[in-house]
């Protein structure tokens, strides 16, 4: 046969090589594959890892901002800032955890959200009883347990970065692999696998690029956040000023530098005297400018290592190391008080704002900051009680001191077994003299103790839950006696206290009722005296109960009136009868000019109003006659009589009043 034309025959050597070389060609592509493969599986691996720790870095985020949230929660608005915050929590749970198949990460889910179920009941058993009592006992629980949760995810999320900076440094060293071997190619083999190559290297670098450029922008961004989340969690985000939590750190640092030293330290806890008057009368706006500008006076009032806190709503706290005495202690709160010498502008108001201090030193009265702020507070409210501005704490303040406790069960007691007695103080007529009635002021002879105090044991009654049973006991007694005064001949008005619970109770006209009806007095004999303070707790609720005691014929005195905010806007509208002029103003109404000034400018606002105008606090003559001058209706105080018991009353009553003012008269 003939040859066949074309290419010559390979030799078995040439055979050979063509064979080698075409399994190289396949076996470097099936590596440069493979490579890329891992690259690939590489970056995807991180963009996963990127994202999930991304929102357990948000799910962190929030559960520190619900930690804040119980750190600065007032009530009642800080209830709905909680429910905010709590839902958006929940939100980042089920993005960040809801959907992890990592067993870990499930297992952590499932504690977690067994600590927000002992939290939600929490603020469920908070929200049922709204009171700073409720909100005292359920902080700590609810702290404890938002603690617990950030905690958790703290964790989850710290795992979670450890995968997230592998996952970066397995995209880098599949990089340098595949750039190794496309460096190792030469000859043939890089001619045959050139084009292939240089296409996966330029997508490879691309997607690198990518990646890496979102890595720094990650970085930078969580960064920014965490500095911003910072400086959240240890600050109001109102006056800027350090919050309960750093005031906490500062408190320690105070502490382990006195035990260091051998030195003390002390916790200053300030409280605005009615600023929720402010806030009604004038609107939050001004309210939270007041506050900015009070945060602004402290900060410049302190020494240098000195901290000002914002816990919450208008209470600022203070901690003082190298606070030596008692006295170094009280001069501190002087300083402090110093800041609400001068009147307060707010956008054309001038505002005079005074503030209660209380004080706890380290470690004469406690050595935790808990028990720092307990105690300064149990002090401030002592303050605020007794109208002194400041004031150190003292254990016979504390109301769960051993003492208190057995004089709580002794009240109760006293108030079963009917050993209160009753102290009568006339009201007189300011031009005749002729005696109107008479206020009723509840006495208790402790058979060990002697004679307790009012100041002692009705605060005692109202922060126990006892004020309840002591109105009703002290309208029975003075009912029961009014009765037996209108059926001997004069008819006299009985006049009691009534505190902020009773008014707010919508039940306390229907027990004033049930009274009025066993004893068969009519309502215009009962005088029911309520302070401004009491009214602006909560107009709304105040004037559904005070219209319904106006129907029975109640009269209705606002008493100490002028030493709080009141609203003319409420006090036209109320169905009241009476104004009683506190005594700080009466008593000194003949030697200060401003005093005088008030007394008289309230005299004919009662007036003007249709009000009867009551003086309390008459101690001389010269006022008597001050006041007769000035129209007031009605005085009261020693100069007339000091309170007496009714068998008492009875005598004074028949040998008549001799020390009626010739000016009066």
């Amino acid at each position: 046969m003939p040859k066949t034309a074309g290419r010559p025959a390979l030799s078995w050597p040439q055979r050979l090589l063509v064979i080698v070389l075409g399994a190289l060609i396949v076996a470097l592509q099936v590596t440069i594959v493979e490579t890329y493969q891992n690259l690939g599986h590489s970056i995807r691996w991180f963009a996963g890892a990127t994202e999930n720790t991304t929102d357990l870095y948000n799910t962190h985020r929030e559960a520190l901002k619900l930690e804040l949230a119980v750190e600065q929660m007032v009530l009642p608005a800080g209830l709905d800032t909680i429910a905010l915050h709590r839902g958006l929590l929940d939100r980042q749970l089920r993005i960040g955890l809801g959907i992890s198949r990592d067993p870990a990460q499930q297992s952590g889910l499932a504690e977690i959200n067994r600590h927000l179920t002992l939290f939600d009941a929490e603020v469920a058993r908070l929200r049922a009883a709204p009171t700073r009592r409720q909100l005292a006992a359920s902080r700590p629980v609810l702290r404890a347990q938002a603690d617990q949760v950030e905690k958790l995810i703290k964790s989850i999320y710290d795992r979670s970065e450890i995968r997230f900076m592998g996952s970066i440094v397995q995209v880098m060293d599949a990089r340098i692999g595949f750039q190794r071997l496309l460096l190792g190619m030469s000859g043939l083999t890089l001619a045959v696998g050139l084009l292939l190559a240089v296409s996966l290297r330029r997508r490879t670098n691309r997607a690198y690029a990518r990646a890496y450029a979102r890595v720094v922008a990650e970085v930078d961004e969580r960064k920014r956040l965490a500095e911003r989340l910072q400086h959240q969690a240890y600050h109001d985000p109102l006056t800027g000023l350090p919050n309960r939590t750093l005031l906490r750190e500062r408190a320690i640092q105070a502490i382990e530098t006195a035990d260091r030293e051998a030195t003390s330290a002390a916790l200053a806890l300030i409280d605005l005297d009615r600023f929720k008057e402010v806030n009604d009368t004038l609107g939050h706006h001004y309210g939270d400018q007041l506050l900015v500008l009070v945060g602004q006076r402290l900060a410049g009032a302190l020494r240098t290592g000195d901290t000002v806190a914002r816990l919450g709503g208008d209470e600022f706290a203070v901690v003082l190391p190298s606070i030596d005495t008692a006295e170094a202690a009280r001069d501190a709160a002087r300083q402090l008080q110093g800041a609400f010498a001068e009147p307060f502008r707010l956008e054309g108001l001038t505002l005079d704002v005074e503030a209660s201090i209380g004080i706890a030193r380290y470690p004469e009265h406690a050595d935790t900051p808990e028990e720092l702020l307990r105690h300064a507070d149990i002090a401030m409210y002592s303050a605020k009680q007794n109208h002194t501005g400041c004031m150190l704490f003292d254990h016979a303040q504390d109301r769960h001191s051993p003492r208190r406790l057995a004089l709580l069960g002794e009240l109760r007691r006293a108030i079963e077994n009917h050993q209160l007695v009753l102290h009568y103080q006339p009201k007189v007529d300011a031009h005749c003299g002729r005696v109107l009635g008479v206020e009723a002021l509840v006495r208790w002879e402790h058979p060990e103790r002697g004679l307790v105090p009012p100041s002692e044991f009705i605060p005692l009654a109202e922060q126990s839950g006892l004020i309840g049973p002591l109105t009703h006991y002290v309208l029975d007694v003075a009912l029961s006696q009014c009765r037996q005064w209108w059926r001997a001949g004069p008819e006299l008005s009985v006049a009691v206290n009534v505190s902020v619970r009773r008014l707010l109770d919508l039940d306390f006209p229907v027990e004033v009722a049930a009274l009025l009806e066993r004893y068969q007095v009519p309502g215009r004999l009962l005088v029911l005296e309520i302070t401004e303070s009491t009214i602006m707790a909560d107009p709304t609720h105040a004037l559904q109960v005070l219209a319904r005691l106006d129907a029975m014929g109640v009269q209705l005195s606002i008493d100490d009136f002028g030493t709080g905010y009141s609203s003319m806007a409420y006090l036209k509208n109320l169905p009241v009868h009476e104004l009683k002029v506190d005594r700080s103003f009466v008593s000194q109404m003949t030697t200060s000019r401003s005093d005088a000034v008030i007394v008289r400018s309230t005299v004919d606002l009662g007036r003007n109003l249709g009000l009867r105008v009551v003086a309390e606090g008459v101690e001389d003559r010269a006022t008597w006659i001050e006041l007769n001058a000035l129209g007031c209706d009605a005085i009261q105080g020693y100069f007339v009589s000091r309170p007496v018991a009714a068998e008492d009353l009875a005598g004074w009553l028949a040998r008549g009043l001799n020390a009626i003012p010739a000016d009066a008269g």
